[in-house]
């Protein structure tokens, strides 16, 4: 059976459940069938236009692979591939054709790197498996997207057959080295941060002449890891895919695609690829957010006191990305900002439990009254018989946060605790808040940019605490840094006073609070709340406010100096 006959009976069972089409197969070199989400690629002239998005970043690292070798002299029965040839192709009678994909890696002494799935480019007999000494195959082609009507003759170099990889590379040409410029190696995740209800996407080479399709990513989510590997439950993998990207929904590079069956698909996780590529010697430019050590360690000074996270040293790019989308006008320019010292930070926002022991303890009188959220007209009014201890909703979980506090009531309970432990408490900075937010990523929020379902509290994120009532601190998935609600749930207020913009900002961990330019009658706000837009919860974006105002939706988290 040819394999635009196999793609021809996958589409038409589309609609069956368990349908899996995967690996590299015998292929035609005829025009396509059909096409789902095709990554059409641009012409060459326009690749220095307009920023690509996401997903045309993740196509730019995934090349086609398509692979010829002679047919072998035993049974062709005994080989996992076709050894057909498209009818009336003379040129091609006596060969075995073979396609699958491969993941851009890195550069280096002229040459361009590529991993794939070793069973990609490697004929293997079921009767002699081959062996690592093997030769590889007399012929094997890659495309590039930026550069889709070129075909490069590709090298393969070594594999590893326990873990299914190996890798290729092409002599760079100049065309090809002005092309690969616009590759951004930075799209890549460790598998760690992905969730069990995290949808993924696959990119592969389906019939050989329709390349870069995108499969469905609906069908696919995260399932788990298992060692070296990735598990995914899918329903629909095209064939060809072996050797492509596996990637999170916002197309961020996880995994390297294998071959396996229905109902579980698989992938090599990408940072055991990577290192593996790397311990052969070869050019690793693909990077990713570093991982914290150890697990964070935890400190809690006093019963009842904030339980506080121990965060590791590291420097950030603070401030928003170019390309993001939603940006507040005042969150530029990007700047490197070193945190040498970090401070022990909260691991959850300061409770209304917490903040009840203050008052008790010292008699400390917020002033009354309090900005409400209406649901109904969706307004903010004043309200003078509202207070902490009576935002506009019952707070019956004394784990919620508190709020309807100001600026001044945050620095009073820090200022308390510092006399009650000996310790030195303070509120964040806004460089010390959003290094912790990100914990070592550059994304709209530390998981990703796009926002699932369910992953905080905010008007529109999925949660049972949308519009209005904050959630109890912890019922969302805490970040890298072992911290929880850094995004929705209550505003957070910070030690900085109000600037425009990042310019002449401190590139450490300093509050700006005395600089020249600054407005010490507003005071920064951080990280959203249940009542804000999903855009507000970025954490590039910075908000304002009086010290002395009180809104519902308004509260703050510590820091202790190590």
């Amino acid at each position: 059976m040819s394999c635009s006959s196999v793609l021809r009976r996958a589409m038409r069972g589309l609609a069956l459940p368990g349908l899996l089409v995967i690996g590299a197969c015998a292929a035609e070199r005829a025009a396509p069938e059909t096409s789902i989400e095709p990554g059409a690629a641009p012409p060459a002239e326009d690749l220095a236009q307009a920023p690509l998005s996401g997903r045309e970043l993740a196509f730019d690292l995934i090349a086609m692979v398509d692979l010829r070798a002679p047919k072998p002299e035993i049974s062709p029965e005994n080989f996992g591939v076709e050894p057909l040839a498209p009818p009336g192709n003379a040129a091609d009678a006596g060969q075995i054709l073979k396609y699958g994909a491969a993941v851009i890696v890195g550069r280096g002494d002229g040459y361009v790197y590529l991993a794939t799935a070793q069973h990609v480019v490697y004929l293997e007999s079921a009767e002699q498996p081959a062996v690592s000494s093997d030769p590889p195959p007399t012929e094997i082609e890659v495309r590039f997207r930026f550069l889709p009507e070129r075909w490069f003759q590709a090298e393969a170099l070594r594999r590893d057959e326990e873990l299914d990889l190996a890798v290729l590379r092409v002599a760079e040409t100049p065309e090809l080295a002005q092309a690969l410029e616009r590759v951004n190696f930075q799209r890549v995740r460790p598998p760690e941060v992905l969730r069990s209800d995290d949808k993924l996407r696959t990119i592969g080479n389906p019939q050989g002449e329709n390349p870069w399709y995108a499969t469905p990513f609906e069908l696919d989510l995260f399932d788990r890891l298992e060692d070296s590997q990735l598990r995914f439950h899918t329903r629909l993998l095209m064939t060809g895919h072996s050797g492509g990207g596996l990637f999170t929904e916002d197309w961020y590079l996880v995994g390297i695609l294998q071959t396996d069956q229905p109902p579980t698909g698989k992938a090599l996780r990408i940072d055991r690829a990577l290192a593996e590529v790397d311990a052969w010697g070869h050019p690793v430019a693909l990077s990713m957010p570093r991982l914290p050590p150890d697990p964070p360690r935890r400190v809690q000074d006093c019963d009842g006191c904030p339980e506080l996270v121990e965060l590791p040293p590291g420097e950030f790019t603070m401030g928003v990305d170019p390309q993001e989308h939603n940006q507040s006008g005042n969150e530029t320019p990007r700047h490197a900002v070193a945190i040498r010292s970090p401070p022990l930070v909260g691991r959850f926002e300061v409770t209304h439990q917490q903040f009840a022991t203050f008052v008790e303890a010292t008699g400390h009188a917020p002033e009354p009254g309090c900005e409400i959220w209406t649901s109904n007209d969706r307004s903010w009014q004043w309200d003078r018989d509202k207070d902490w201890r009576d935002p506009g909703y019952p707070v019956e979980d004394p784990r919620r946060p508190v709020v309807c506090v100001s600026w001044q009531d945050a620095v009073a309970y820090t200022e308390w605790l510092s006399r009650i432990t000996g310790q030195r408490y303070r509120l964040l900075s806004e460089a010390e808040w959003e290094y912790a937010a990100r914990a070592w990523t550059q994304t709209r929020y530390f998981w990703g940019d796009h926002l699932p379902p369910g992953r905080a509290a905010c008007d529109g994120c999925g949660s049972p605490w949308d519009l209005g009532r904050a959630a109890p601190v912890g019922q969302f998935h805490e970040n890298r840094f072992g911290l929880y609600d850094m995004h929705g749930n209550a505003w957070e207020w910070v030690q900085d006073c109000w600037h425009d913009s990042y310019v002449g900002a401190p590139t450490d961990a300093r509050a700006w609070d005395e600089a020249a330019g600054a407005d010490c009658s507003k005071r920064l706000l951080r990280g959203g709340s249940s009542v804000s837009a999903p855009a507000t919860l970025r954490a590039a974006n910075r908000l304002r406010d009086a010290p002395s105002n009180r809104k519902n939706d308004v509260g703050f988290r510590v820091a202790r100096e190590p």
